[in-house]
C-alpha cells in the first residue's frame, strides 16, 4: 500500500510539473476526492473501511440549574475502522459537532467531536461500538470551563448497497465524565449520536 501511494505521488507531482493538471483544468477538491479513492484502492482487500456520516446531537445535559434536552445539528465528519480479526475492529473517527444546550436561553456550541475505541461486529451489517471520545470546543456561548469528554457506545446496523458498500445508521450515546462550569452554574454534557451515512471497504464475508 505504501509503495502505490508513493508512485501515486510521484505520477501527480509529475503531471503538475509539466502542467498538465491545470491544462486539464481540474479542481484541486476533484484531486483531492481521486487521490483518497486511490488510496482506499491500495489498501489491502477488507483491511480498512470508511464511513461518511452526517451528525445529529440530542443534548441530555444535566446540571444548576436544569438544562432543557434539545436536539443539534448540523454535523458531520469521517469514520475509520481497522480490523484487527474476523469480529473485531479498531475504530478512530473525528467529526464536526453542534450541540444546542438550553440553560436561560439556547446556546449554540460548536466542537470537533473525536472518536477511539473498538467496534465488535456480529455479522456483516450488526455491530456494537464501544470506547471514549472527547469534544474540542469551538464556539461556546457560556464560556464554559473543564474538559468535554468521556464514555462511548453504540448500536451500527449497515444495510448492503454492493460488495463494499452500505447505508450506516449508527446511534451512540456518550457518558459524561466530566463536569462543565460557567458563570451562572454547572453541567455534565451527557448526550445522545446520531450518525447516518455511506460506509465503504470490510465487505466480504464477516
Amino acid at each position: 500500500m505504501v509503495f502505490c501511494v508513493y508512485r501515486l505521488g510521484e505520477i501527480v507531482f509529475s503531471l503538475k510539473q509539466k502542467g498538465v493538471l491545470s491544462k486539464m483544468k481540474i479542481k484541486k477538491t476533484s484531486l483531492v476526492l481521486v487521490v483518497f479513492g486511490a488510496v482506499l484502492a491500495a489498501a489491502p482487500a477488507y483491511a480498512v473501511g470508511v464511513s461518511l456520516v452526517g451528525e445529529g446531537v440530542y443534548s441530555m445535559a444535566t446540571g444548576t440549574p436544569t438544562p432543557t434536552a434539545t436536539f443539534g445539528y448540523p454535523g458531520g465528519g469521517l469514520i475509520f475502522n481497522f480490523r484487527l480479526g474476523s469480529k473485531v475492529d479498531f475504530e478512530l473517527g473525528g467529526a464536526y459537532s453542534t450541540r444546542f444546550l438550553a440553560v436561560d436561553t439556547t446556546n449554540t456550541q460548536t466542537m470537533i467531536m473525536g472518536l477511539g475505541g473498538f467496534r465488535l461486529k456480529f455479522s456483516r451489517s450488526l455491530f456494537l461500538n464501544f470506547g471514549g471520545y472527547y469534544n474540542y470546543m469551538l464556539n461556546d456561548p457560556l464560556a464554559s470551563t473543564g474538559s468535554d469528554y468521556g464514555l462511548d457506545a453504540g448500536l451500527g446496523i449497515i444495510i448492503p448497497i454492493g460488495s463494499t458498500a452500505g447505508i450506516l445508521i449508527n446511534p451512540r450515546y456518550h457518558y459524561s465524565l466530566t463536569t462543565m462550569t460557567y458563570s451562572t452554574g454547572t453541567y455534565t454534557p451527557s448526550e445522545i449520536i446520531g450518525f447516518v451515512g455511506l460506509s465503504f471497504g470490510m465487505g466480504g464475508k464477516n
